[in-house]
């Protein structure tokens, strides 16, 4: 947390940064990413390919004006600065900076180590896949969920 705002970022949308306050972030692997098959010993293999490998991310949000129009149809890309740290086993060298052991660009300052394992937030390009929107006139509100899908 930073400034009682949480420090997602979404770069094209036109919402400040740290103006994001309340917004809840779900990272999930795509479906494509797991396609299982079993063996003639029945063992359970994972038969997707690795460039399947991509997140799909959903937004959540109660403390915010509406996302502009033209960003919320689908296709449309937008940067995201996730706020859900990923790990990986491993020490970073020296610089931590020269770790080059992640497959997406890393939040600048979000690179740490812990109990042997690296932590990193992703900055992940990704496109909408959906957006609904919601206003509560009596209680004056405004809340939007967006759906995306890694590119």
């Amino acid at each position: 947390m930073m400034n009682g705002s949480t420090i997602i970022r979404f770069v094209e949308t036109g919402i400040p940064d740290f103006a994001s306050r309340g917004i809840q972030e779900t990272l999930e692997l795509i479906s494509s990413a797991y396609n299982a098959r079993r063996t003639v010993n029945g063992t359970l293999r994972n038969i997707a390919r690795p460039a399947f490998s991509k997140y799909s991310l959903s937004y959540q949000c109660e403390d915010h004006d509406v996302i502009p129009e033209g960003l919320m149809r689908p296709g449309t890309i937008i940067t995201v600065h996730c706020l859900t740290e990923l790990s990986t086993a491993g020490a970073l060298p020296t610089p931590a900076s020269s770790w080059t052991g992640n497959v997406r660009p890393i939040v600048p300052g979000s690179l740490r180590e812990a109990n042997g394992l690296i932590y990193y937030r992703p900055i992940i390009a990704a496109a909408v896949t959906g957006f609904q929107v919601q206003r509560d006139e009596w209680g004056a509100t405004v809340s939007w969920t967006l759906n995306l899908e890694e590119v």
